[in-house]
């Protein structure tokens, strides 16, 4: 028999994650919990060293961990987790990685230095995909920041057949649809 696994069923088995972590915390004993989370968290050291398959899994799991479970020194960690992937520019991974930052970016308080952090790794991209304009619009305006391009392509402008059209694209990823 083949013991090969091919790409998609990777995909599969790792968007499992999210569902196994959900299940884990929510069924989870109280006192295994941070051992847990601590083997989890460890796998988000190290950006460069991480595939592209493997950073989605984690990007797109990590936004599913209740931020209750870790502290501000990991939740910085897992921001510059997230920016290292926007900077690369592949979609998918930034899809991801500002699914996260928006996530993160709830819980900080105005004037918070993680909530500035956030801002800067946005605003240094120059997004082409309308889910990203979008994500990054969304960010901007949370922490109060205008962006008059952004808006004009997102509200002034008739995008509406280029989403139907990039939904139909088999080629284009599901967290992109």
């Amino acid at each position: 028999p083949d013991h090969k696994t091919p790409p998609q069923q990777r995909g599969q088995i790792g968007y499992t994650l999210k569902l196994v972590v959900d299940a884990l915390l929510e069924y989870g004993r109280s006192e295994t919990m941070p051992r847990f989370i601590g083997a989890l968290l460890r796998y988000y050291d190290r950006p460069e060293e991480k595939d592209e398959d493997t950073a989605f899994t984690l990007l797109d799991a990590i936004r599913y961990l209740p931020q209750q479970y870790y502290g501000e020194k990991t939740r910085g960690a897992l921001i510059e987790f997230a920016a290292y992937f926007v900077a690369q520019g592949e979609l998918r991974l930034t899809i991801a990685a500002l699914e996260f930052l928006r996530e993160a970016q709830r819980s900080l308080p105005k004037g918070h230095p993680q909530r500035g952090r956030i801002v800067a790794i946005v605003r240094s991209m120059q997004p082409e995909a309308l889910t990203a304009i979008f994500l990054k619009y969304k960010i901007l305006s949370r922490a109060g920041v205008k962006d008059p391009a952004l808006e004009q392509t997102l509200y002034h402008m008739d995008i509406t057949s280029e989403v139907f059209l990039d939904n139909l694209k088999i080629a284009t990823p599901w967290i992109v649809k």
